[in-house]
């Protein structure tokens, strides 16, 4: 609705700024008026120069006021067009004048700079000196916001708009009123003020000049502020009122800044009055004053639209009012954490400059060093200590390691510097507007140590003193002390282990990088497993992101203690294998002895005392009938002063003994029942006695607060059989799948929820009576070697008793087979590594592929003629070639390896006694482990594997023994050779289409972790003490499943790749592990199938 010019006219003198006594009335209305006064400098100071200059706050001048009349007192000086403009000739004539010559350049420079933009940028025609009037009147009509703002900061270009008047009066005070004028000549004052021309009044000076960061500085956008300066202030004034009026005044700021940075020492900026250093001054092409040892920033007036909040975290929403991007002050020379005096002053629109605010700035050193790139950790059993190690951040080890994809900007200055620039992928550094750096002068690094691994992967220490960002944040969206590595909440933990005694110490590899290793004091409870992260800190106080959580055991120092002989028990059971019936007790009764069914006895005796009264002798195993002239009564009889005894002997070794008028005895003591007319002679459960020959399997028993493991010896070495943790059928199932007709020896030794196996407790040995061959387990492949004429076998031999070997070697081609017996020798029977050689016949092709399989053969049982065999091996096939090989005449560049998707992963779930079913990835076949029957004769053998059909051999470690130091794990590691230097990762899905993203669920997996330790129990004995090593890792264990459920694949024992990381058992999983090379580049991958989830369901 249009307001009446009345109206208007009534509103718009609320607005009058009365520039005297610096007091405004705040507008209420959009469209009301703003009119000043001002004493502005001259050039000559022939006489005063003052410039008024009116407008509205906002919006457009209403259409109802056609023109404005400026009066000096009583005296009209001037009528204007209150919607028109100057003729160009009077503009120009204004910019010709020395008081204006700062504002011709300026205007002049920048109309030149906008007539130069592209067209549809607002570019245009040519501006030069003698057109600037006529450029200044086209451009107002050309460009609202010009029209808007050129007259707020030049008074040249108000008069030039009609919205500013230039008069230079006498000296004195004069009042100075505004008028409006509608279209039928009615007026109205909008305007008055009064101007004394020896007062040339100054705007405020800003408040709160600070130099501020653009991003917070624990995210990720802190990187903006590298090198970067951002600056922000706000509008001067005691109250608001004060402010407001400032606002309207000051037509924008200027900033200046020395020409030289800084030296040491200085705190304070040299302070600069810009206002009296410009009196005078020489005008640079840009309307820039000339001063002396400083320089202007802006080319045009900084305007600032409302009063930003000022504080750490920059202006509102990261807001700044001036900005100096890194590439712009590098081209300047201005490096990072020089100091430089910057200066901040207000004009107003007459080009009167206010106060001038000193503030030293810093350009911000904020880059991060890289992260350590590939840390590991290695572990000391001997002195029971953890190590970590990795590359020192330098240059050198950083080109290194990333040479492969990085087009450096600057190696040639990247030492001296202490920074490396590098574009991004695919660009180039000439044509990359943007370049990325990395920090390569470090001053220290920071180690942290965690409990768990989700803890150490959600850890982030942005200022670097071991305490959790996220622990210091004292709201949501406040940094609080997260970013000052001097304050941190009380009770907060703290991660970091490095201290000022226990530093990471620097050194130099065999392939000549420096390097560091930092050795982790004890923690408190040993033997558990720890997460490290490691980060680099810079020169310039900035933390480098935190390595990827890295895994590593601390050693337990003290062993379990053996078990103690008196907790085991190994007894044999009850016998009976002697049987007497007494037909009758009446005179001239019958009675009947009988053998045991193994034929044990060749005669039996009836004695008194120490008289044989009748001799007895078998004949087969039937019974012997005594008639009634010798009956009981008789031999009673001829016995007046004892009881008659019945006595069974093996030639001249008494078996078994008994009173035939009382009780039965037997040759170690007596029984509870009595005989009765048909008593069987029976053997009492008692200790087994070394060397003893049993018919059945003894009961083992052993008492132990920690787990137990279970051995068997053969000659000088052992080999774990079984492990149980509160399982009371592992002993009975150990016992159970023992062979006959061959000494048993058993030990048995405690582990500690550290993993850590005690010393063995020898048992007595013992032989099993059977009737039936044992058969003996399949032999282990190792190696197949082909010449032209030749081929070289390697396998290793079960430890059990043989009688030799079965070896084939069938070309494939034609089924041409080549066998040998091999008798066994000594070395058979103790699981060592065996060869052989053939001969081959000539070839019938240039390319023949020959597998080699083999077969053990058993020792005989007692009373059998034929000898047990195994089965077959797994097939080892390698080709034999006639193809010459041309050497090459020079050594050939190495490609470099693609990263390609390799043979995909068989993922099954194995049973582990410790956290139910685990999904495991199998890696290849485990040739190290040798005596594995137990496991093919009885799943559950070889520990608590809680699932029929399913083993898992490491649950529980003491795999080997070796008599040479490191031998096991020196073995393990070697086959498992190209089979590592992998991370696993892990997606599930509850059905088809709701699969998640891929989570990492292990660490780099770089070796196998074994436990060593000296059994100091033999030192004397032997002259030096054996070396005992175990495989002990979470990750890295030997699996064996039925070959009958679970495919070929699973003949032998095989490595395995177990996920202990918690999984819900209703969700399908499968895995991806990928492939590092030594520099840490990617170099493949495997992926497996889905493993259902019904599988592992409980």
């Amino acid at each position: 609705m249009q307001k009446s010019f009345k109206s208007l006219v009534r509103l718009a003198v609320l607005s009058v700024l009365t520039v005297g006594v610096n007091i405004s009335v705040r507008a209420q209305d959009a469209e009301q008026l703003t009119f000043f006064a001002k004493v502005a400098p001259t050039e000559s100071r022939a006489a005063p120069l003052v410039v008024l200059r009116w407008d509205v706050l906002e919006g457009q001048l209403p259409a109802e006021i056609v023109s404005f009349e400026v009066r000096r007192g009583e005296e009209l000086l001037s009528t204007l067009d209150a919607h028109g403009a100057r003729d160009a000739a009077t503009v120009q004539q204004l910019y010709q004048q020395a008081d204006f010559r700062r504002q011709r350049a300026e205007m002049l420079y920048n109309l030149q700079r906008q007539a130069a933009a592209p067209a549809d940028l607002g570019g245009g025609a040519a501006v030069t000196a003698a057109t600037l009037g006529a450029a200044v009147i086209a451009r107002a009509a050309q460009d609202p916001l010009f029209a808007f703002l050129a007259p707020r900061q030049d008074i040249v270009a108000a008069v030039a708009l009609n919205r500013g008047y230039i008069d230079r009066p006498d000296p004195g005070v004069h009042a100075y009123e505004l008028r409006a004028l509608d279209a039928n000549g009615r007026s109205a004052r909008v305007g008055r003020v009064s101007v004394d021309t020896a007062r040339a009044l100054q705007v405020g000076a800003a408040a709160d000049f600070a130099q501020i960061r653009l991003g917070r500085c624990d995210a990720p956008e802190s990187g903006l502020d590298d090198g970067a300066i951002a600056l922000n202030w706000r509008h001067g004034g005691d109250n608001p009122t004060q402010v407001y009026a400032n606002s309207l005044q000051i037509s924008g700021y200027e900033l200046w800044r020395s020409h030289a940075p800084l030296a040491e020492g200085v705190v304070k900026a040299p302070p600069r009055d810009i206002a009296a250093l410009t009196q005078g001054a020489g005008i640079g092409p840009h309307g820039a004053p000339v001063l002396p040892e400083l320089h202007r920033l802006n080319e045009e007036p900084i305007v600032l639209s409302g009063a930003l909040p000022v504080g750490d975290e920059g202006a509102g929403n990261g807001e700044a009012q001036f900005v100096q991007t890194a590439a712009e002050l590098a081209r300047q020379g201005m490096k990072p954490g020089t100091r430089w005096a910057y200066y901040l002053v207000p004009r107003d629109f007459s080009g009167q400059y206010g106060p001038t605010l000193a503030h030293i700035v810093t350009v911000p050193d904020l880059l991060r060093p890289p992260m350590p790139w590939n840390p590991t950790v290695t572990d000391s059993s001997l002195d029971r200590t953890l190590a970590l190690e990795w590359d020192a951040v330098n240059l050198a080890n950083y080109l290194r390691a990333h040479q492969r994809q990085r087009n450096y900007c600057n190696l040639d200055s990247a030492v001296a510097e202490g920074r490396l620039f590098y574009a991004p992928d695919g660009q180039t550094c000439a044509a990359s507007d943007v370049q990325v750096g990395v920090n390569l002068r470090v001053s220290g690094y920071r180690v942290y140590r965690f409990d768990q691994f989700d803890q150490a992967a959600a850890f982030s220490d942005r200022d670097g003193d071991g305490v959790a960002d996220a622990a210091e944040r004292s709201r949501e969206g406040d940094i609080g002390s997260a970013c000052d590595a001097g304050l941190a909440p009380r009770g907060a933990p703290n991660h970091r282990i490095d201290t000022h005694t226990v530093q990471p110490v620097g050194f130099v590899s065999a392939d000549g990088r420096q390097k560091y290793s930092f050795v982790d004091p004890q923690p408190v409870q040993p033997g558990r497993v720890w997460w490290y992260r490691v980060a680099a800190v810079g020169a310039n106080g900035q933390v480098s992101v935190l390595s990827p959580p890295l895994r590593a055991m601390f050693p337990e120092r003290e062993l379990p203690a053996p078990i103690d002989r008196s907790d085991i028990t190994l007894t044999a059971p009850e016998t009976c294998r002697f049987r007497v019936n007494v037909e009758s007790l009446r005179f001239g009764g019958d009675m009947v002895i009988e053998n045991s069914p193994q034929e044990d006895a060749s005669h039996a005796e009836v004695s008194c005392g120490t008289e044989v009264l009748r001799t007895l002798p078998f004949k087969g195993a039937g019974p012997q009938l005594i008639n009634n002239k010798d009956c009981l009564y008789e031999f009673s009889k001829q016995c007046p002063n004892g009881e008659p005894r019945i006595s069974y002997y093996q030639s001249d070794r008494l078996l078994a003994s008994a009173s035939l008028g009382s009780q039965a005895f037997n040759d170690a003591c007596p029984l509870k029942t009595t005989l009765a007319a048909d008593q069987t002679f029976c053997q009492p459960t008692r200790e087994v006695a070394q060397g003893e020959r049993l018919d059945q399997v003894p009961d083992l028993q052993v008492n132990s607060p920690h787990c137990v493991v279970y051995y068997r010896h053969f000659g000088d070495r052992s080999y774990r059989v079984a492990n149980s943790c509160n399982d009371p059928q592992a002993a009975a199932r150990v016992m159970d799948v023992l062979p006959a007709n061959e000494p048993i020896c058993l030990s048995v030794a405690a582990q500690n929820a550290n993993g850590l196996v005690s010393p063995q407790t020898r048992l007595p040995c013992f032989t099993l009576a059977d009737s039936a061959p044992q058969t003996p387990p399949a032999p282990s492949l190792l190696s197949l070697d082909l010449n032209q004429d030749q081929a070289q076998l390697v396998w290793i031999l079960p430890a059990v008793r043989l009688t030799g070997s079965i070896v084939e070697l069938t070309r494939i081609d034609d089924g041409m087979v080549l066998r040998q017996s091999i008798p066994a020798t000594e070395s058979s029977e103790q699981g060592v590594a065996q060869t052989a050689k053939f001969g081959l016949p000539t070839a019938i092709a240039q390319s023949e592929q020959w597998c080699l399989s083999a077969k053990t053969v058993g020792v005989a049982a007692i009373g059998q003629a034929s000898q047990a065999v195994s089965p077959a091996s797994a097939s080892l096939c390698t080709t034999r070639s006639d193809y010459p090989v041309e050497k090459s005449r020079y050594l050939p560049w190495p490609p470099i390896p693609q990263p390609l998707d390799g043979e995909a992963f068989e993922v099954v779930y194995f049973s582990s006694s410790e956290q139910g079913s685990l999904p495991a990835l199998r890696l290849g076949r485990a040739g190290i482990v040798t005596d594995i029957q137990s496991c093919q004769l009885s799943p559950e053998a070889l520990g608590s594997c809680g699932k029929t059909g399913e083993c898992l051999v490491n649950e529980f470690p003491g795999l080997c023994v070796a008599p040479k130091p490191f031998e096991l794990c020196e073995t393990v590691r070697s086959e498992l050779a190209g089979k590592l230097d992998f991370v696993v990762y892990r997606q599930s899905r509850k059905g088809a289409g709701t699969e998640t993203d891929f989570v990492q669920v292990s660490p780099l997996i770089d070796r196998a972790f074994c436990n060593v330790q000296r059994d100091d129990q033999y030192c004397p004995l032997r002259g030096d003490c054996p070396v005992v090593n175990t495989l002990q890792d979470p990750f890295i264990q030997i699996g064996v499943l039925p070959e009958a459920e679970h495919g070929e694949s699973w003949r032998d024992p095989q490595y395995v790749f177990v996920d202990r990381y918690p999984h819900r058992e209703d969700r399908d999983y499968r895995y991806q592990a990928v492939y590092f090379d030594t520099d840490g580049e990617i170099r493949g991958s495997r992926t497996s199938g889905w493993l259902p989830a019904q599988v592992g369901a409980q």
